[in-house]
């Protein structure tokens, strides 16, 4: 729902002291790493806390925008609910390993809540996997998010490559991106069952 103001209705409301401060939508949007679009979508839907206002110019130019208020609760929102977004995501990450299987992206991405069409569900998908593995990888040398796979090529995206090398698990030198991801697949799946690799840690939604 969005709550429409011309010029001169916005003048007298703060005149009055009533009227809710506005965050430029193209603003908004980067603060919660969304693009105009896909804020407009989520402030649409039923779960979100963000309201959409407008000004209207008498001369018909509109500025569109989201209010303060709506905005700061929508941030912390997000930032609160990153550790149980890590949660489902470890235990997501554990399921796949007993099964034996790998997932694509984006159907992990839904598993756990989140939304390929975002971009900050992306980064944040992104950030939870490296963070799960560098935490993983750091007691037991497993690196859990080999799991979650590109659609295209079957196979982890480049930034977990990243991981592996700057973790000093992978040395390309010595074997392809293939042969490692194979031999760290199967060492992950004969890890599904080792309760103390997979139990929740803090720093894991930090």
């Amino acid at each position: 729902m969005t709550t429409h103001f011309t010029v001169c209705e916005l003048k007298q409301r703060l005149l009055a002291g009533t009227v809710p401060a506005m965050v430029p939508l193209g603003a908004a949007a980067e603060m919660l790493g969304l693009t105009k679009s896909s804020l407009l979508r989520k402030a649409g839907t039923e779960t979100s806390r963000l309201k959409l206002m407008s000004i209207t110019a008498a001369a018909g130019t509109v500025w569109n925008g989201v209010t303060v208020e709506s905005l700061a609760e929508e941030l912390d929102y997000q930032e609160n609910h990153r550790p149980r977004t890590a949660r489902l995501a470890l235990q997501r990450l554990q399921a796949l390993a007993k099964a034996g299987e790998t997932s694509e992206y984006g159907e992990f991405m839904n598993d756990i809540g989140l939304s390929w069409r975002h971009p900050h569900h992306r980064a944040l998908t992104g950030q939870l996997l490296g963070q799960i593995s560098t935490s993983i990888y750091d007691r037991y040398q497993l690196l859990p998010s080999v799991l979650v796979i590109n659609k295209a090529s079957q196979r982890p995206s480049e930034p977990f490559f990243q991981l592996a090398r700057d973790l000093k698990a992978y040395e390309p030198k010595k074997q392809t991106d293939a042969v490692f991801f194979e031999t760290m697949k199967a060492k992950v799946f004969a890890s599904a069952n080792r309760v103390a690799v997979w139990a929740w840690r803090e720093e894991l939604g930090a």
